[in-house]
């Protein structure tokens, strides 16, 4: 299966190529440049693979939270191409792809991800993670709250991913919580893809018309 994920809802415009067993992404942070770079990152990748748009078979996509105009340039662009086909979509969380790039990473079996959702405030998702299996389990759903009210089960250690926590850990009550930073501060589409592998095995995609963005709020940037 030849899947093209994309992930603009941070300030980082991310898009990768899955086929078989080779992935080939391109990742830059790139403030407000999203549409700027997008289109040129999606020949890039299939251009390395040596593909053409014709041979997606699955086109995947982080549906937020994240900026407002971020979130919605990746899946505006995901449901133009399942339109074009007939493509299955699988929207993908952007906090489980940034949990899934710490497991990834750092070999993580607890990740709490944490955006900047300005305003004071974060937006959070914490998972258990199974390395052997693969699994992802959910036990703080995303949402968005004030820093000082974030509370993670368990007494194990957790890494922090996402841009969320430099800007609000002093906020965060660390001494009740055992939270070591990580160097991972923007989703992967590369995680977005693999995710989105495991979406369409379980019969999880959707067509054009429910490639929906979350926002878990209203408009930010």
């Amino acid at each position: 299966m030849n899947i093209l994920a994309l992930e603009t809802a941070t300030d980082a415009c991310s898009v990768a190529l899955l086929s078989g067993s080779k992935c080939v992404e391109c990742h830059q942070v790139a403030p407000r440049r999203h549409i700027e770079l997008i289109f040129d990152m999606l020949e890039g990748v299939l251009q390395e693979v040596g593909l053409e748009k014709e041979a997606i078979d699955l086109v995947a996509f982080g549906r937020g939270p994240g900026s407002f105009t971020g979130v919605r340039i990746a899946a505006s662009i995901a449901q133009g191409i399942s339109l074009a086909r007939a493509l299955p979509v699988a929207p993908v969380s952007t906090l489980l792809a940034l949990a899934a790039g710490g497991a990834r990473l750092f070999d993580a079996s607890h990740v709490v991800a944490m955006m900047d959702a300005r305003r004071d405030e974060i937006y959070v998702a914490a998972f258990e993670i199974d390395p052997e299996k693969g699994a992802i389990q959910e036990v703080v759903s995303e949402s968005v709250i004030r820093p000082e009210t974030l509370s993670l089960p368990s007494t194990a250690e957790w890494i922090a991913v996402g841009d969320g926590w430099e800007p609000h850990s002093r906020r965060i009550q660390t001494d009740e919580m055992q939270i070591r930073p990580s160097t991972l501060t923007h989703p992967h589409a590369q995680d977005i893809g693999r995710l989105a592998a495991k979406m369409h095995q379980s019969g999880q995609t959707v067509g054009a018309s429910g490639a929906n963005p979350v926002y878990l709020r209203g408009s930010l940037t």
